[in-house]
């Protein structure tokens, strides 16, 4: 019995199985069993449409200005910068002389930076949008152009070389008689021909700027393929007169040249007013002369190494007519040398004239100024040879030195000389004030010929320049502590230099 009932369970179990089965693999609907799916045949092509990337909203309110106090080279273009704007993002800015084109690239700047905060002589410091609106100065003075690609680049280039070779065939032919002149016109007609043709093929605008014409911007948001719609704005750049940014160091040059003037009429009314702070190397150079007279030795003045155009070179050589003048007075040997060719035409009448206003022209020798090398360390050389075999007394090194300096200035304590420097070279100063017995430092070098001279127009200048450097170190210091406060409107005065 109960093996028949075992029986029973497991047939019903089977039969119900088959059911499953059979309810899996057909589907039922009211119009009957649905079609089986069918799938694609192999190397079937399927086209699925790309899409284009979207475009970016276009810039609002661009805004073109010609910009102030300038030759009319100049444009400044300004936008309000987009709510949706990324750091990823830039600019591109185009220009053209023709509404129609070609554009030309001519600025890009990523987004995120350049804004009206950076031209404050422009928009102030003060105004709510500096650093929300973009802005950027569009200079074009120089008389460059921009190419498309090399193609370009190669046609304008040749375009210039067939418009120079037209032009020398009409300058040649411009004097022949018509019969003459018919033998050239198939050539001058081609020439014109392939010019028409290269400027049709690669148009090049002309990237700089000229005043009083006309000029169309437009600039195009970018973010990797997505560009915006171009927005363009069109300005005409004009020269201004005067400019206005300048005004502090106008002032500056005003209260330079009245104190100057101030102290030329105080200076010739008394001249014994005017204090000067001593300067031991240059009360020395009297002491300096008269050893080398009471030794019967002759005085050398070696210049740097430095040309005409050196600041130090030019005080060297009125610090060379002021102690020509004392020489003269005692009438004492005294050579010049020099490594400059320039340097040595201009010591040379330098030495002349201060022998001549001292009444002892017969004093004079070409030969004592002379040329020695323009080598560097032949010129120290040479020097250093002469010392050596003359034995100054007395040796004067004026100018701008290199490393040449402690040669020569070694060589001259070695042979017991009184040595009086003077140089603006700080990298040479060390040296100098090792081995020499007394050494002019920076701007005493430039003092110098006023301080030995006493002439008025000198000492009126060397006390108006150091009048004016004590005031720069007032507003220095004043607008330091302004700026701490907060006040910036002295930074602001500054900031045009």
């Amino acid at each position: 019995m109960m093996r028949f009932r075992l029986k029973t369970i497991l047939s019903a179990i089977i039969a119900a199985s088959a059911l499953l089965a059979y309810a899996e693999n057909t589907a039922f609907s009211q119009d009957g069993p649905l079609p089986q799916l069918m799938p694609f045949p192999v190397n079937t092509h399927i086209e699925v449409e790309t899409p284009q990337p979207v475009p970016l909203p276009p810039i609002d309110r661009l805004e073109a200005m010609d910009a102030p106090d300038d030759a009319g080279n100049t444009v400044i273009l300004s936008w309000p910068a987009p709510r949706d704007e990324k750091q990823e993002q830039k600019y591109i800015i185009e220009a053209t002389s023709d509404v129609g084109g070609p554009w030309r690239q001519v600025a890009s700047f990523s987004a995120m930076t350049s804004f009206k905060a950076d031209l404050p002589r422009v928009f102030g410091w003060n105004a709510p949008d500096l650093k929300t609106s973009h802005a950027i100065e569009i200079n074009l003075a120089p008389p460059t152009r921009a190419f498309t690609d090399k193609l370009d680049e190669s046609n304008y280039k040749k375009n210039l070389k067939l418009k120079d070779t037209l032009k020398q065939i009409e300058d040649s032919i411009k004097d022949m008689a018509p019969a003459e002149k018919d033998a050239f016109a198939d050539q001058i007609a081609e020439l014109r021909q392939e010019i028409l043709e290269l400027e049709n093929k690669a148009p090049v605008t002309a990237t700089r700027l000229e005043p009083d014409h006309h000029y169309y911007f437009r600039v195009i948001r970018s973010e990797g393929e997505r560009r915006s719609p171009a927005i363009g704005v069109g300005v005409i750049p004009r020269g201004n007169w005067f400019d206005s940014g300048k005004l502090n160091n106008f002032a500056i040059a005003l209260v330079l040249a009245g104190l100057i003037i101030f102290y030329v009429y105080r200076t010739r009314k008394k001249p014994d007013n005017i204090f000067i702070r001593r300067i031991p190397g240059l009360e020395a150079v009297e002491d300096a002369i008269g050893r080398a007279t009471e030794m019967g030795k002759p005085i050398f003045f070696v210049h740097g190494l430095a040309d005409m155009s050196s600041i130090s070179t030019v005080a060297s050589v009125n610090i060379l007519g002021k102690i020509t003048e004392r020489v003269a007075e005692y009438g004492t040997s005294f050579k010049v040398t020099n490594k400059d060719p320039v340097v040595l035409a201009v010591s040379q009448e330098t030495v002349k004239e201060a022998y001549l206003r001292m009444g002892r022209p017969d004093l004079y020798r070409d030969d004592d100024v002379f040329f020695v090398s323009q080598d560097q360390f032949s010129y120290a050389t040479g020097v250093e040879g002469m010392i050596l075999r003359e034995k100054p007394a007395s040796i004067f090194y004026f100018g701008y030195y290199f490393a040449e300096a402690l040669l020569l200035t070694e060589t001259g304590a070695h042979m017991g000389a009184i040595q009086i420097s003077g140089t603006d070279s700080y990298t040479q100063l060390p040296f100098f004030i090792t081995t020499c017995d007394y050494t002019l430092m920076g701007e005493e070098l430039y003092a110098a010929s006023a301080y030995l001279s006493r002439d008025p127009k000198l000492l009126a200048s060397l006390k108006a320049q150091d009048l004016m450097k004590g005031l720069i170190i007032v507003f220095i210091i004043v607008g330091v502590i302004l700026s701490t406060a907060g006040v910036d409107w002295m930074t602001h005065i500054m900031e045009s230099f």
